[in-house]
């Protein structure tokens, strides 16, 4: 097993560094942006019904949002109807 699937299998026991704290609207934050495209993470975004909200430096003002090129980290929201 390697680390990324080490970190997923952790994050689906509920035993992870990388859970929200109590009251966020995020389910995960923090996790590096290194492991986002792996196909494990993307599993289990996909069957949890998740959604990735990208973290990092935002270049333009006011912007509400990092582009993944720019990412170094990004958060899991449970995804809304």
């Amino acid at each position: 097993m390697n680390a990324v699937e080490a970190l997923v299998a952790e994050m689906a026991l509920g035993g992870s560094n990388y859970i929200a704290p109590r009251g966020e609207a995020a389910q995960f934050k923090g996790l590096p942006i290194e492991v986002y495209d792996h196909p494990v993470m993307r599993r289990f975004i996909r069957s949890r019904g998740l959604k990735a909200r990208f973290r990092g430096p935002r270049y333009d003002r006011g912007r509400q949002t990092t582009l993944k090129a720019n990412a170094r980290s990004f958060s899991l929201y449970k995804r809304t109807a």
